[in-house]
């Protein structure tokens, strides 16, 4: 379904004990008050602000109000769009990709390969996310994302729901390789670049390069073809 203009989509029919619309064909469902920008395509079965499950048997508060789309943004088919998440203009999301409630997502990113942003997570303007963001995560403008940026999780004897950790914080122009793992409220420096299946629990100094577990190199001491990469020859800040 196309968008032909900017424009505020109220429920259409309800579904029996639910907030929830379709639209005519069946192939489109909304929750609440849902904002789409004009020239927006939407993929079948697409569901747009849906509630987060239920927290410890309630309803998890402080969802804004409207979930808008911008303008002329791809969304493809199967995708999750939570209540109270907000996407820019000209944004790419991808078939089976999740927004979970709450998710800012900047103009012009990119959401691909089923990624999955969890509750609260902010997604800066010409980022592209391949794969997936905790809880309240911060990810700066122009970084790429493709592994699991997750929480330590260091007592995980507590009650699942029992309190957010904390979260991390990934620098603009940063880079996260297929597979590595992000975990804990560490910062990702700008311009740093973690390699595929590197494990990171410390945080990350700009222009530094990181393999393994937490081995940290400045990119002008790698000894590989990286070192000359224009991607560390940008403005740091």
């Amino acid at each position: 379904m196309r968008v032909p203009r900017d424009g505020l989509i109220r429920t259409l029919r309800s579904t029996p004990g639910t907030s929830a619309a379709l639209d005519t064909k069946g192939e489109l469902r909304g929750y609440g008050r849902i904002r789409l920008g004009g020239g927006t395509w939407l993929g079948p079965f697409t569901v747009l602000g849906k509630p987060y499950r239920r927290v410890r048997g309630r309803p998890l508060r402080g969802a804004h109000a409207t979930t808008s789309v911008g303008r002329r943004c791809d969304v493809g088919s199967f995708v999750c769009i939570g209540r109270g998440s907000r996407v820019g203009d000209d944004c790419d999301i991808d078939n089976y990709a999740v927004l979970e409630q709450d998710v800012r997502v900047g103009a012009r990113s990119h959401v691909l390969y089923g990624a999955h942003i969890s509750n609260w997570a902010s997604i800066g303007s010409d980022c592209v996310i391949g794969g997936f963001v905790g809880e309240g995560v911060k990810v700066g403008a122009r970084s790429r994302v493709f592994g699991y940026v997750i929480h330590a999780h260091l007592n995980p004897s507590v009650p699942w729901d029992s309190g957010q950790a904390a979260s991390a914080v990934v620098g603009p122009d940063a880079f996260i390789g297929f597979g590595a793992i992000v975990t804990g409220g560490v910062r990702i420096g700008t311009r740093a670049y973690v390699c595929p299946s590197a494990l990171v629990t410390r945080n990350v100094p700009p222009r530094t390069i990181v393999t393994g577990v937490n081995g940290h190199t400045p990119a002008s001491e790698w000894k590989g073809r990286l070192s000359s990469s224009p991607f560390f020859s940008g403005a740091v800040g």
